[in-house]
């Protein structure tokens, strides 16, 4: 699995299992996975290293920018709500973080 190669928090500490709300910021095409799964492996990647258990359809929620599937480079991001399941109707008392992953060897900061 080829997973982010360097992730930059731009808030506070990490809970690994309470409920947790994260904008992740990447570049469009440096993500290795077609346009349409990029969002996921997004996901997925970031809870398998960060949150230490693969991103669950259950418990979790992916929302996307309009160009996540964008075929030029740039940057962009999708936000995910980790460990909420059908909890929570408003999300306004839910912590949230904001993260920069990067792909690959290209990376510019």
């Amino acid at each position: 699995m080829n997973e982010p190669r360097e992730a930059t928090e731009t808030s506070h500490s990490l809970t690994v299992q309470s409920e947790l709300r994260v904008a992740i910021r990447f570049n469009t095409i440096d993500v290795p996975a077609s346009p349409v799964d990029r969002a996921t492996r997004v996901a997925n990647d970031f809870a398998t290293s960060y949150l230490r258990r693969p991103f669950s359809w259950e418990s979790d929620f992916i929302h996307l920018s309009t160009d996540f599937d964008s075929t030029v480079s740039k940057p962009t991001w999708i936000m995910c709500d980790f460990n909420l399941g059908e909890r929570y109707i408003q999300v306004e008392n839910v912590p949230i973080q904001c993260w920069q992953v990067h792909y690959g060897e290209n990376v510019v900061p």
